[in-house]
């Protein structure tokens, strides 16, 4: 089965999520479809929460009644009942305070989905860091079979093992840091080029001029001035994973005292110490990013991107949250949509065509073409979460420059619209700005 379908598994699995995708791209653009399904589900969530409080209360009253109930069940449901009704309440509070961002998150990500279908060609660059990523790999991985083949074989209660010395012992953690740096490192790169290519058609007041030559444009600025800053923020997220690596070996060798009290105490002390670097490893790879689209749009170096990227972040705490909302809603539902629609259209080539004589089962081909389109539908989702980031820190590096002015701002339309509910009292001194730059005035933003 899956070599009569092989080529039908790949064309929907792969270039089929990717049609797909740019038509959930297109739908998305249309006026009132994205604000109908982000407050949809907003409201469907709050819904929910409510919904269930109302079923735990009236089973809560029902168990009350009920005599072979005990009545800490009853009670039970009926506090649960209380804390699903306080998240809806809660939900409602957050939705009312950030309506106007969710708004402007709104038109963010209508922004996302023009850059997308203007640049398609975008959406292919993940494929290129994945066969950099493979090309590093091939040696790296011949280089550990050399490593772990240089150790000399002993007998050791009754088995042969390879034995190391300290010298092996510390190139076998050295290639561990190579890894790690070298895939941060080409994650970053691809991270700084995709926000060049996005900061660029956002400061174009001509998207006439944009295209796929953006992207090698973009390519090409990005892999010959800014490789010194994707590789010192690879290197900190190196250093990090390198740490977790090296508490989670510890942790494997603790596992062999004897002493029962002092194995408990090492191991606790040891995964809080990991849990605090999981959690500074999050928020460096979050600084990170920002900092490369604050590269992109200024040209800043990693440690003035890094600390305008940090105070950017607070001065706009609640866009972004506001943001975090609806791109997870968007990029969930993306996922969804892409994987489904190829493997619906999978399906339909596969049992309306003369193929469907040759299939003994026609399931397990689609459950390949699934998985397939998933992981596509993430590649989707990358440029997509990167895109819509890139913009709302180009909104407000805009919305800084022109004080909030709509005909001077780079803002598109469905942005500028939101710019005066979101900007009401903002700009309460607002200077006064000339006429709207030329050209080359605006590309000089960049």
């Amino acid at each position: 089965d899956m070599m009569v379908s092989m080529w039908y598994v790949f064309g929907f699995g792969f270039f089929g999520a990717i049609f797909v995708g740019f038509v959930y791209t297109f739908i998305l653009r249309i006026p009132g479809v994205l604000a109908l399904v982000v407050w949809g589900i907003i409201v469907a969530v709050g819904v929910f929460w409510l919904a269930l409080a109302g079923m735990c209360y009236q089973t809560s009253q029902a168990w009350a009644d009920d005599e072979d109930r005990e009545k800490d069940q009853a009670n039970g449901m009926l506090y649960l009942a209380y804390f699903c009704a306080a998240l809806c309440a809660l939900w409602a509070c957050t939705i009312c305070c950030l309506r106007k961002r969710i708004a402007l998150a709104i038109g963010i990500t209508k922004e996302a989905a023009k850059c997308i279908a203007t640049m398609p060609i975008i959406i292919l660059f993940p494929v290129l860091q994945v066969l950099a990523l493979i090309i590093f790999v091939i040696p790296w991985f011949i280089y550990c079979l050399f490593l772990a083949s240089s150790g000399e074989m002993e007998t050791v209660k009754g088995a042969r093992q390879m034995v190391y010395d300290e010298t092996t012992f510390k190139a076998g953690w050295y290639m561990v840091f190579v890894y790690f740096w070298s895939s941060e490192f080409i994650i970053a790169l691809g991270q700084i080029i995709l926000a060049l290519a996005v900061s660029t058609w956002y400061f174009t007041r001509d998207k006439g001029k944009i295209g796929n030559s953006t992207v090698i444009w973009s390519f090409k600025q990005g892999a010959w001035y800014h490789w010194g800053t994707a590789a010192f923020g690879s290197l900190i997220i190196a250093i990090i994973k390198t740490i977790r690596a090296m508490i989670k070996y510890i942790q494997k060798k603790c596992k062999n005292l004897k002493n029962p009290v002092a194995k408990k105490i090492a191991m606790a002390v040891l995964c809080c110490i990991d849990c605090c670097m999981w959690c500074i490893e999050k928020c460096m790879k979050f600084i990170n990013k920002n900092a490369y689209i604050q590269t992109a749009i200024f040209g800043y170096h990693f440690c003035k991107a890094a600390k305008c990227a940090f105070f950017l972040i607070l001065r706009n705490i609640a866009r972004i949250m506001a943001l975090s909302i609806v791109s997870g809603f968007v990029l969930l539902l993306g996922k969804l949509v892409i994987t489904a629609g190829a493997t619906f259209l999978c399906y339909v080539c596969l049992a309306y065509t003369p193929v469907s004589e040759e299939l003994n089962y026609i399931w397990l081909p689609l459950v390949f073409t699934a998985i397939i389109a998933f992981y596509v539908a993430a590649m989707f989702n990358e440029v997509w979460g990167m895109a819509m980031s890139t913009i709302l820190q180009c909104f407000c590096a805009d919305e800084e420059i022109y004080k909030g002015d709509k005909d001077a701002m780079y803002a598109g339309s469905d942005l500028k619209a939101t710019v005066s509910n979101s900007n009401k009292g903002k700009f309460a001194k607002k200077s006064k700005v000339a006429a709207a730059p030329a050209e080359d005035e605006g590309d000089a933003v960049i």
